[in-house]
């Protein structure tokens, strides 16, 4: 089996357990109340990515292919199945809920969180390094790259609730860091668009398909487009630093629309205004300095060549 099949298996299970993730918070909520029974389906998808992640970085492992990033998803993959039996068990034992449900439910988040990063990042500085990526690992780049922004969009609104300005930052520091990275490791036009709607087709079945929400028009495809064409038109000029921050700025600045309508609540909640446009513009602007700083590490210590080196492709 080609190695990138393996990687589009890896993102193809990163994305079904990203997905059963929102599916199971809404089924809590809908279905599931006040129980949660065996292996109910959204728990099944869970198990079944964190299986098929397991079982392809096995595979590859065999076939010669021995990255440190694969390692580290092996190992989150490994946490994920043992921390899934121990919540079937702690859902049954009401004396263990109450002191573990919290430890287990994150320890499974911190897996999926762990390999939705790893091939993310491991694949963008792959496709940097070879300049051209054959269509399986690019689709893998997008499916990890959707799978990224759900679990930690997902994680982001649930922890820290009760401080919408600073969800709303983070929002925009996710939706900047995801859109830049994969806008420059890839070189084919429109990929941050397929990440986004990777991400807004399993919001959108478990918002309208699932929980039965009235269907909606995505309008974050507006800014994400938006801000990919101002890091490709300043990258052609060689300003590939301007480019970034006008596209973290534009990110930032419709942060509404990325994420609508997920951002309503919080906008009801905490206004619009000034005070909600400076939240996603920092957040915005900080995900440019992350990617700016780690690029600059990678460069020096030789992971990245340097811009404009010879043979390297541009955007």
């Amino acid at each position: 089996m080609r190695e990138s099949i393996l990687y589009l298996l890896v993102g193809a299970g990163s994305f079904v357990q990203a997905g059963s993730g929102w599916w199971d918070v809404f089924s809590h909520r809908i279905e599931f109340v006040d129980f949660d029974p065996w292996w109910n389906p959204a728990h099944t998808g869970l198990y079944a990515g964190a299986l098929l992640i397991l079982l392809a970085v096995l595979r590859a492992s065999k076939t010669g292919t021995s990255y440190a990033w694969l390692h580290a998803i092996k190992a989150a993959a490994l946490l994920q199945l043992v921390a899934g039996g121990l919540n079937e068990v702690v859902h049954r034992v009401p004396s263990l809920e109450a002191y573990l449900d919290f430890t287990v439910h994150s320890l499974f988040t911190l897996g999926m969180l762990i390999i939705a990063l790893t091939l993310f990042t491991g694949l963008s500085i792959h496709s940097t390094l070879v300049g051209r990526m054959h269509g399986a690992v690019i689709a893998a780049l997008i499916l990890s790259g959707g799978s990224l922004w759900l679990v930690s969009s997902g994680s982001v609104m649930y922890l820290f609730s009760s401080n919408p300005a600073f969800v709303l930052a983070l929002l925009a520091f996710i939706s900047s860091t995801i859109t830049i990275t994969a806008v420059s490791a890839v070189g084919a036009a429109g990929v941050s668009f397929l990440v986004w709607l990777a991400y807004v087709a399993a919001v959108y079945a478990v918002f309208v398909g699932y929980a039965g929400e009235p269907p909606y028009i995505p309008l974050g495809v507006a800014s994400v487009i938006a801000a990919e064409a101002a890091i490709r038109v300043a990258a052609r000029k060689h300003r590939e630093v301007l480019g970034m921050f006008i596209g973290g700025a534009l990110l930032g600045a419709a942060l509404r629309l990325t994420y609508y309508p997920l951002t309503e609540y919080y906008y009801r909640l905490y206004g619009g205004g000034v005070d909600f446009l400076a939240a996603g513009l920092l957040g915005g602007l900080a995900g440019n300095i992350l990617i700016m700083v780690g690029g600059k590490i990678l460069i020096e210590r030789g992971v990245l060549p340097y811009p404009h080196e010879s043979g390297r492709r541009a955007m």
